[in-house]
């Protein structure tokens, strides 16, 4: 742990950022009677997810636009609300504590992997036939002799254990340095994400929108909740979030006045990913946080294998530091400067436009649309004409909420950009 915090305080310093994707691997342990295992849709929603809140750009609050917080009082001298231009704020405290200008966006993808570690095609979702059990924290869950699922290869894969806990454990995750065994996530089924129209708080859980794993995700790539579970009041070692006494949970107080115990009793950022609070309160890591989680993948970083392996969105486009923190296009790079495209609007809802501009002769082009599971939801045809630009509206009001992949090909040109598909 003292190498990878040395490692990590030198990256903050001297590293370079780009994007990375990661191949994870679900090992879905057979539950106890009248138990449901979640389904290819809770898979898609959970992958969904992560990379909503990993890897898109489409956060409000990495624009430009909310640099001056407007502060709108009612009659009494009571805050009311707070706007910046026509985009409100999602709480108090992001504009008046400046919890907005510190969000970041990771630039982590997270996919299913093309091949398991013996070069055989995989889909990274494994059933172990073993018998239906609940689990405590020990290590037999890891290991199939014992009634569990050996890991994949730990340095080349992010292996995630669904099963049922004890005791009401929610998950628990392996910081980066410990032992291969039990590298990983393990999640209780029940936190494991929904697909439930209006989410988890509208269906009496207030933790179903699958960021109980957005959280682990975040102690695996090297971040401390904002508390301490050994000594109260302990340091994340992130210089942008406040320091928190003990976890909020579905329990807690998420007025302004929420405060903490600990020295200088500072506003709690409740909005943060490690804290505890129900799903739908959270919405940021912060750009220290990102620091953390892009040390831990970096090159010569200590999950850096995990770059490595291929994955159903290896053709995703690498981005480089234009995907940064004060990015608001929600636009990645194309592959190649002679086919560019378009997509708007990104987020979308019902549809979106791709607009095509070609540079090549006159000939006709493939348009794809990918989930975050690789499957093709879209395709159609399309006639490029050199330096006319093509438009098609694409219908996305009936997939589900995600981060999605269009690529466009024209020959032996190939161009790609992400869009962010949202439920109204």
């Amino acid at each position: 742990m003292a190498s990878v915090e040395r490692f990590t305080a030198q990256h903050r310093l001297s590293g370079s950022h780009d994007t990375v994707t990661v191949a994870l691997i679900f090992h879905f342990l057979p539950l106890p009677p009248g138990a449901q295992q979640p389904s290819a849709e809770d898979v898609q929603a959970q992958l969904d997810r992560l990379n909503s809140d990993f890897f898109t750009s489409a956060h409000p609050y990495l624009g430009s636009g909310f640099q001056n917080p407007e502060v709108v009082y009612g009659p009494q001298g009571q805050v009311i609300g707070i706007v910046n231009g026509n985009a409100p704020f999602l709480h108090p405290t992001d504009s008046v504590e400046g919890f907005a200008e510190r969000a970041g966006v990771p630039a982590v993808r997270f996919c299913l992997p093309t091949f398991d570690p013996d070069g055989q095609p995989a889909t990274g979702l494994v059933y172990p036939a073993v018998p239906a059990r609940t689990w405590g924290m020990s290590d037999s869950l890891f290991r199939t002799p014992t009634g569990g699922s050996t890991p994949w290869r730990p340095q080349a894969y992010c292996n995630v254990w669904v099963a049922a806990l004890e005791r009401g454990v929610a998950g628990f995750a392996q910081m980066p340095g410990g032992p291969a065994v039990s590298d990983g996530i393990v999640i209780d089924y029940r936190y494991f994400a929904h697909n439930i129209p209006g989410g988890g708080a509208a269906n009496g859980h207030p933790y179903l929108l699958g960021r109980t794993l957005t959280h682990l995700m975040g102690s695996y790539l090297n971040l401390y909740e904002l508390w301490s579970e050994l000594t109260p009041c302990g340091d994340d070692y992130v210089y942008d979030t406040p320091i928190h006494n003990a976890p909020n949970d579905d329990r807690g107080d998420y007025r302004y006045s929420h405060i903490s115990t600990c020295d200088g009793n500072p506003v709690e950022m409740v909005c943060n990913l490690m804290d505890n609070a129900p799903d739908a309160v959270q919405y940021m890591f912060t750009k220290g946080q990102v620091q953390r989680m892009r040390a831990t993948l970096a090159v010569d970083g200590p999950r850096s294998q995990l770059r490595n392996t291929p994955t159903g969105c290896s053709n995703v486009v690498p981005l480089t530091d234009a995907f940064s923190e004060d990015r608001s296009d929600n636009q990645s790079p194309v592959v190649s400067a002679a086919l560019n495209i378009r997509v708007f609007p990104n987020p979308a809802s019902e549809r979106f436009v791709l607009e095509v501009l070609s540079e090549a002769p006159a000939s006709s082009a493939t348009v794809r649309v990918f989930n975050s599971l690789g499957a093709e939801v879209y395709r159609t045809e399309t006639h490029l004409m050199p330096g006319v630009p093509a438009q098609c509206t694409i219908e996305s009001g009936h997939w589900g909420a995600g981060v999605y992949t269009v690529s466009v090909q024209q020959g032996e040109k190939k161009a790609v950009r992400l869009v962010t598909v949202g439920r109204n």
